[in-house]
């Protein structure tokens, strides 16, 4: 097992209804990632590896998920974490046509049904740099990352999340 390879990006995603939203995520495989959402819906996601924990402060509410849970009802999230594998999770394929925006475009589909998973690579550097995920009633959600930044040593607190004082905590129910 090698070392873990931190890294972070800006991203914009595109998502239905018709929204835009943008911040900045830092990944560190396995399993842990943070996403800071930018005004007008400030949100933030974080995965310290056991759980997921998604705070609201509109809501002033955390919502936890144990993270193996989260992880069996989505291929994508998997594959996002670094804890998937493309050859056992997914029936993956190059696309067919050639794209005009000078990325390699790799088709993902979930073995297990649910989220198709389009990603298209740098294809000097092979960062990730869109990701576009269709899920099973065929809403899609776009990622654009840019100002990509590899390898960087990140602190274990952007992967550790404490509550706001004050926030309802709200725990998923457990899986079936």
């Amino acid at each position: 097992m090698g070392a873990a390879k931190p890294d972070f990006a800006r991203f914009r995603t595109v998502g239905a209804p018709k929204r835009q939203r943008s911040g900045v995520v830092s990944f560190r495989k396995p399993g842990r990632m943070r996403w800071e959402f930018a005004a007008p819906e400030v949100q933030t996601i974080v995965s310290d590896g056991e759980m997921l924990y998604s705070y609201d402060p509109e809501l002033n509410q955390v919502v936890e998920t144990p993270l193996k849970q989260a992880l069996r009802s989505s291929s994508a999230t998997s594959f996002l974490l670094g804890m998937g594998n493309i050859n056992r999770d997914f029936k993956a394929a190059f696309a067919n046509s050639i794209a005009s925006d000078g990325l390699v475009h790799l088709l993902l589909d979930s073995k297990a049904g649910g989220y198709k998973i389009e990603i298209g690579l740098d294809p000097k550097s092979y960062n990730l740099v869109t990701l576009r995920l269709t899920d099973q009633l065929g809403d899609v959600t776009k990622v654009d990352f840019s100002d990509i930044h590899n390898n960087v040593k990140l602190p274990d607190s952007i992967f550790a999340f404490k509550a706001p004082a004050g926030a309802d905590i709200v725990t998923a129910p457990a899986a079936p």
